[in-house]
């Protein structure tokens, strides 16, 4: 029987099922879901099975056993928080190595329990693969050694193209050892590391990446609690001249890094003056990046006005003015404080 630890409603399992095809008969996703379901001695979950076609499946909080994880894994999309164990994410290697799968491509592993062991389960799988292109595996413990496993992978994968290992107890020691593997990739576009006990040394690391690697396709990285300096400023400024589509998302400039610049200018001053010139108002520069009209703006939208416009500011004055206007690290700019104030 399927082993359940909650169990949402009687309509949500089946135990009546039909494994037997036609000969010359095509197989369907269901029918190859069904016999995996048998073969390992789990019944079929009737949610999947009304569910499988759609374009993102989700799965999460239902606590699956290690079997009812191999029988899903096949066609599995997303699969957040179900307590995934380091055994499990090995039945999730086994899908990921064949080649002859061509229905996922978007993987979603967060908040679960993988850990070392299984993310060398996972590089290993990953390695082959043809088809993923999206690979969440944040919150998961992998630590320095589960990201060395996939740093390897990278060496040799040649379709992922978003890799986020937020929160995951990796150093500046484990994104040497990651490094490895994105000194060679040329497929990578984003990778996300925010939350991880590194600095602004794993932080230059990430930035020679880009620098040595002329086929890199790293668009953007994500490390949204490192501070960096006027060192990493002036390399990024380097590199954004050769590769003017990539971006790193930090913490921003320390506060006595940028105070040791006499004579720097108020890079919302900058801005202001601009728009002054064009008769424009502060307001305005915003709400037009507002598309949902929740007077919060992206910070990613924010960044690409000021090149649109060319607003003259340098890097350390845009890393600055963020760390000011999303001082909570949210990812996004609350702009209200440009409206007039009621007396």
């Amino acid at each position: 029987m399927y082993e359940l630890l909650e169990k949402t409603s009687e309509d949500d399992y089946d135990t009546d099922v039909d494994l037997e095809g036609k000969p010359g008969e095509t197989i369907t996703e269901e029918q190859v879901y069904r016999k995996a379901c048998e073969d390992v001695g789990v019944s079929p979950i009737s949610y999947y099975i009304r569910h499988h076609h759609d374009v993102h499946l989700n799965l999460n909080y239902r606590c699956m056993s290690p079997k009812a994880v191999k029988a899903l894994s096949i066609a599995l999309v997303v699969n957040s928080g179900n307590k995934l164990k380091s055994k499990d994410a090995a039945y999730f290697a086994d899908t990921l190595s064949v080649t002859t799968n061509e229905s996922l491509e978007k993987l979603n592993l967060r908040w679960n329990q993988i850990q070392t062991e299984g993310a060398v389960a996972l590089s290993a799988g990953l390695r082959m693969n043809v088809t993923l292109k999206v690979l969440d595996v944040s919150y998961n413990g992998f630590g320095n050694e589960g990201v060395l496993a996939m740093g390897e992978t990278l060496k040799f994968n040649n379709t992922l193209l978003e890799l986020r290992l937020d929160t995951n107890h990796i150093n500046n020691e484990g994104v040497t050892m990651l490094c490895k593997g994105m000194d060679i990739n040329d497929n990578v576009k984003l990778l996300c590391l925010s939350n991880n006990p590194i600095t602004v040394d794993g932080a230059l690391r990430l930035l020679e990446v880009v620098r040595k690697n002329d086929k890199s396709n790293l668009e953007t990285i994500r490390l949204k609690n490192v501070l960096v300096n006027e060192t990493f400023m002036e390399l990024l400024k380097n590199i954004t001249h050769d590769h003017p589509q990539f971006q790193i998302e930090t913490k921003g400039i320390g506060g006595s890094i940028v105070g040791s610049q006499p004579g720097r200018t108020d890079p919302m001053k900058v801005i202001q003056d601009y728009l002054d010139k064009r008769k424009l108002r502060l307001s305005d520069f915003f709400r037009n990046m507002d598309k949902v009209g929740n007077m919060s703006v992206p910070v990613s939208d924010f960044r690409k006005a000021l090149q649109q416009f060319n607003i003259p500011l340098d890097l350390v004055q845009v890393e600055e003015l963020l760390s000011k206007l999303d001082h909570d690290n949210t990812g996004a700019i609350d702009y209200r404080f440009t409206l007039p104030q009621e007396p």
